[in-house]
């Protein structure tokens, strides 16, 4: 986890802006025994409700893949 950010108090239906700075590396990457992934996820409290969107984190704009 790099950074939190919290809304006090969330309502049940609303947008709110935000901004976050994403880690310049480790790089994303994938490969047969390891990989790393980032991600930006959303939890509602107290139900736990979650979503999520994947990340890459790369100079590309593409996942590095180990042993192509």
């Amino acid at each position: 986890m790099v950074e939190t950010v919290r809304f006090e108090p969330p309502l049940p239906e609303e947008a709110r802006p935000f901004r976050f700075l994403a880690p310049a590396e480790p790089y994303s990457f994938s490969g047969k025994l390891i990989s790393l992934l980032w991600a930006l996820e959303v939890v509602a409290l107290p139900g736990h409700e979650s979503a999520r969107l994947d990340l890459t984190i790369s100079p590309t704009g593409k996942e590095v893949l180990l042993n192509p």
